[in-house]
């Protein structure tokens, strides 16, 4: 069992070598040429909404259903270039797992599935974790992951099961807040502010 948790720490955390300052922090996509032939592009992309998708329980991953809940995230997913053209890709839904068929109702909106299991909280803000310097994530105590990716796939990742807990969440807020505060103020520090202090506030959702 130790040396399994030890095999996943390391597919989670970045080596020495990819700690370098030429390549991190970094963050990558996977092209939907994979999947698909081709994807038009809008003349001018929807802002991006988040909605938290449940997934299946690990103890069902092998069944069929579950399999199409992952499927259909994963390629909802990987037409982030098609936008809010996304749902021309479904057959008006006649194929997908029911619980997807509230997504005809918004086909004007550039929607992002994000898996909603243990991971959901690093999921949903991949883009702004890779911007946060090594350094700062070992002075928040946050685990400096190998390149991200964006936007998330649905397949399950064990790797990262150690590191995701409670308290992750305040602390890549914290650690974001204290990364972007010198391009908001360069003139005070942080803690010049009440914690109520609006642009504190702001600073630290990651919402926004």
């Amino acid at each position: 069992m130790e040396r399994l948790r030890t095999e996943l720490r390391e597919r989670a955390l970045a080596s020495r070598e990819e700690l370098d300052r030429s390549s991190y922090p970094g963050l990558d996509n996977i092209s939907a040429g994979h999947i698909f032939a081709f994807v038009p592009r809008p003349r001018r992309l929807g802002s991006p909404e988040l909605v938290f998708i449940p997934i299946p329980k690990e103890r069902v991953l092998s069944d069929d259903h579950a399999t199409k809940v992952f499927l259909t995230i994963t390629e909802w997913n990987a037409l982030w270039e098609a936008g809010q053209l996304r749902p021309d890709f479904f057959a008006n839904f006649r194929d997908l797992p029911k619980e997807f068929n509230w997504l005809k109702n918004y086909r004007n909106s550039n929607l992002y599935l994000i898996p909603d299991g243990q991971n959901a909280e690093y999921d949903a803000y991949v883009p702004l974790y890779h911007l946060i310097p090594y350094r700062t994530l070992l002075k928040h105590n946050l685990p400096a992951f190998k390149q991200g990716l964006w936007p998330p796939w649905a397949a399950p990742r064990s790797e990262l099961r150690d590191f995701i807990n409670k308290e992750f969440g305040n602390r890549l807020s914290s650690a974001f807040a204290s990364h972007i505060w010198p391009l908001i103020d360069k003139g005070s520090r942080m803690r010049a502010f009440s914690k109520d202090y609006s642009l504190k506030l702001l600073a630290h959702n990651l919402n926004f």
